[in-house]
């Protein structure tokens, strides 16, 4: 094997898993078996099929058991059962509904590939031959069967729950310094002239906008867009407050201001109620909040504070922030 198709996190590999434990450094072995990137890839929309043991796919190496309604892992080992059988090429169908493959000599009960199917786990490993598997399989009619790279759409039975939206967080210092200098004008003109440029398949991205100074302040949706419950600047003694961006603008469509000066203690927070979509962000007046910010004449700024909400804010996703 080449680089290209075999890469290690390590130079020398470790003599067992305590020394491993020592070093405190990934070990990670990454092998390509197939240059796909030169090849025809054949694309497939049949079910994925996976080894319910070990999770591997279902490939040219694995052992099909008569008359094709099973299947044996050649990682684990372990039997799989299908719920539409392979058949091979020639195969007819009886009238019990199974392929009549008693002509093939496969299932010769003299054969050396032929597996117990008695058993849910057979561990036996001195009869399998994936090479003679490779061989076997390329008379069947599915694609996994005969290609060992192929290219399927997931279904929705593949995928146990429906991927989390891209979150994108726009952090703003808004301290005296940035309004004097320009930078907070020039960096929400860049973030709005290359929103285009943001990967957003589908229209599912959603975006955040945040301020900070001593306090964050963060850009809510109005009541009416929303859909969450409004967590966070109802109860007026807290620390936590809500501005609205003026009297005359003030509905329940309009975007707010929810401002965060205890970050001891991270408030409870809907994720629907500050996050917008591509088209949304069109709609909002940056001017106003910019004035709102301005008038706090706010020197400081506590840039930890914000990264612990948002590690708080984005965990709850399996997401997270660095710097």
């Amino acid at each position: 094997m080449t680089h290209t198709y075999y890469r290690s996190s390590l130079k020398k590999i470790p003599k067992n898993n305590i020394i491993i434990k020592k070093s405190k450094l990934p070990f990670i072995i990454n092998i390509t078996l197939q240059d796909h990137n030169k090849e025809n890839i054949i694309y497939s929309e049949e079910d994925i099929i996976r080894c319910e043991k070990c999770k591997t796919y279902i490939n040219p190496y694995v052992e099909i058991i008569p008359p094709g309604h099973q299947w044996k892992c050649n990682m684990c080992f372990s039997i799989n059962k299908v719920t539409q059988p392979f058949y091979r090429s020639g195969d007819s169908m009886g009238g019990d509904g199974l392929y009549n493959t008693t002509s093939s000599p496969y299932i010769n009960s003299s054969s050396p590939y032929t597996t117990n199917t008695n058993t849910n786990t057979n561990t036996n490993t001195s009869t399998f031959n994936p090479l003679a598997n490779y061989s076997n399989n390329k008379h069947y009619n599915s694609l996994e069967l005969t290609h060992t790279v192929i290219d399927v759409l997931a279904s929705p039975n593949y995928i146990l729950k429906s991927p989390s939206p891209p979150i994108y967080i726009f952090i703003i210092e808004a301290s005296v310094i940035s309004f004097k200098n320009g930078m907070i004008d020039v960096f929400i003109r860049s973030v709005l002239d290359n929103l285009e440029n943001v990967p957003n398949v589908n229209g599912r991205a959603k975006f955040m906008f945040m301020f900070y100074n001593s306090k964050l302040y963060i850009i809510r949706r109005g009541e009416g867009e929303g859909g969450g419950s409004k967590d966070i600047g109802i109860n007026k003694g807290s620390n936590n407050e809500e501005y609205t961006n003026n009297q005359e603008y003030n509905t329940k469509n309009t975007p707010s201001l929810t401002v965060i000066s205890d970050f001891s203690e991270m408030p409870l927070v809907m994720e629907n109620d500050f996050l917008f979509s591509f088209e949304e962000i069109k709609n909002i007046n940056f001017n106003i909040f910019k004035e709102i910010l301005l008038c706090d004449n706010e020197v400081l700024n506590d840039l930890g504070g914000v990264l612990k909400f948002v590690n708080f804010f984005l965990e709850k996703s399996g997401g997270g922030g660095s710097v």
